[in-house]
C-alpha cells in the first residue's frame, strides 16, 4: 500500500485531486477471552487505516490501551520471516 500510494503514478493522479484509499480493519474486537481485549486496537494503530472497533473494545482502549503507532516492516522483511518460518518447518499457511 505504501508504495502504491508513494509511487510517481501515484503521485500524478494525486496532483489531479485523487485520494489515498486506506485499509479498513474490521470486526476488531477480541473474540478470544486469553487475548488481550484490546489486542486488535494497539496492533493495528497505522497511518492512514481506519478501524471499526466495537463499543466495549473501544471503552477498554480508552481505559488501558496506549496509542502508538504500530511497528511496520517492509514487505521483503515480512517475506524473509515467513520464508525462515517455513524453513523452520512451521506451516505459515
Amino acid at each position: 500500500m505504501r508504495e502504491l500510494f508513494s509511487s510517481d503514478e501515484f503521485s500524478h493522479l494525486k496532483d489531479h485531486g485523487a485520494h489515498v484509499q486506506r485499509v479498513l480493519w474490521a470486526s476488531t474486537g477480541t473474540k478470544k477471552p486469553e487475548y488481550s481485549d484490546i489486542k486488535y486496537v494497539e496492533e493495528l494503530i497505522v497511518n492512514p487505516t481506519v478501524n471499526t472497533v466495537p463499543e466495549a473494545t473501544l471503552q477498554a482502549f480508552l481505559d488501558h490501551g496506549e496509542p502508538q503507532v504500530a511497528a511496520l516492516i517492509s514487505h521483503a522483511e515480512a517475506s524473509a520471516v515467513v520464508d525462515q518460518l517455513q524453513a523452520n518447518g512451521i506451516d505459515t499457511c
